[in-house]
């Protein structure tokens, strides 16, 4: 599996997995704004790390992502998961 630090696009996504991370199951997730969701984001001190390959989107697939294609760079993956 091959990682990459986070930039500025993987902003959203990142956001979406604190937002699975702070519920349980198939509990509602919270809104992206909410305390719960802030809290499990990293600091402007932190070093956010993604997968940047097919390999680490197993990860994310447990989650209810969904592979759509090509992403950015030679191994990276885009990911899509419908919110209704």
């Amino acid at each position: 599996m091959r990682l990459r630090s986070a930039t500025t696009g993987d902003a959203a996504f990142i956001v979406e997995m604190a937002r699975h991370a702070c519920v349980i199951e198939d509990w509602a997730l919270p809104d992206a704004d909410s305390k719960e969701t802030q809290s499990l984001l990293p600091s402007r001190r932190d070093i956010a790390i993604v997968a940047a390959d097919l390999a680490g989107a197993h990860l994310y697939q447990r989650k209810g992502f969904q592979v759509t294609g090509q992403g950015r760079g030679a191994l990276g993956v885009a990911m899509r998961k419908d919110l209704r």
